[in-house]
């Protein structure tokens, strides 16, 4: 993510300072800094891992210097029509948007209806993240302790991120506390100078029940008829023509780390769908398959 990231408007390369939470934090981060080597160091002063690579960024900035001057058609396409050529996109009145020959679901949260019908479980994970007055110098590096505090793209000191759930989404105020509470206890000072919010920034994110991305082909109608012997101990199928959608692939369930691990699993799929070496292992792309969730609903007698 870093070396893609260099050199483009709205990526801030300061360094980040992981603040250990506790004694058995400390002794793993310092052993992570004689491990990692080069660009990682162990500060005995804030018992924290300094990461020279780490930095900030302003997203919108980033993702407009990602994007440059490729075409962006932004509409509404709920539907996806299978075509000899790959797939037709409408909008929700049946106007043709687009003939696609490959098509990539990059849709982040709020997809449950597409992602429920081609088995995979996706939760929307709601959070906050606020912007708050400073008197005085921010931060020079972020501070991460699970939690993080910067400085802000437009002033102020950022502090992240809430998870929450629908059902109990709670007040401002109540953020405000929980973010500024744990500010208070790994950077007292910070929190001292910290001031009236300036603003709030809050989105759900997409995360799968495991955590980890989904990202290559979709399940196909002949995957669970291929693949059912080897979820009951099997051996692998022999051919497994039909059992993912030609042509139709995701990437998604990226959670809080869109922005560090999806230039990998980006590169990692298209390698797959070229045909071309990946960057990733086979246990690490089968790990992180759409298809891993409707195995395990086989192992179970779920299909």
């Amino acid at each position: 993510a870093r070396r893609l990231y260099d050199g483009l408007d709205g990526l801030f390369p300061e360094g980040a300072l992981r603040l250990a939470k506790d004694e058995a934090d400390e002794l793993r981060l310092e052993k992570l800094s004689e491990i990692l080597g080069e660009g990682y160091q162990w500060r005995v002063n804030r018992f924290a891992l300094w990461m020279e690579r780490a930095g900030r960024f302003d997203p919108a900035a980033l993702v407009r210097a990602l994007v440059g001057d490729t075409p962006v058609l932004d509409v509404d396409a709920p539907i996806l029509e299978a075509s000899s050529g790959g797939w037709g996109i409408r909008a929700q009145d049946g106007k043709v948007l687009m003939l696609a020959a490959q098509v990539i679901w990059a849709g982040g949260a709020e997809q449950g209806r597409f992602l429920t019908r081609n088995q995979i479980p996706m939760d929307d994970d709601p959070g906050r993240l606020m912007v708050f007055d400073l008197e005085g110098p921010a931060p020079a590096a972020p501070l991460v302790w699970g939690g993080y505090a910067s400085a802000a793209p437009a002033g102020g000191l950022l502090i992240g991120a809430t998870h929450e759930r629908y059902r109990e989404l709670r007040s401002n105020e109540d953020v405000e506390d929980e973010l500024k509470s744990a500010l208070r206890i790994h950077d007292p000072d910070l929190y001292f100078r910290s001031g009236a919010i300036r603003d709030v920034w809050g989105k759900a994110r997409a995360s799968t029940p495991d955590r980890l991305p989904v990202v290559g082909t979709l399940p196909d109608f002949l995957f669970s008829s291929l693949w059912a012997p080897f979820a009951k101990g099997g051996p692998r199928p022999v051919t497994t023509d039909g059992s993912h959608k030609r042509r139709l692939a995701i990437l998604n369930g990226l959670g809080a780390r869109g922005f560090a691990h999806a230039p990998l699993l980006a590169e990692a799929l298209a390698s797959d769908l070229c045909g071309e070496p990946s960057p990733l292992e086979r246990d690490g792309r089968e790990a992180l398959h759409p298809a891993r969730f409707a195995i395990r609903n086989l192992k179970r007698g779920q299909i």
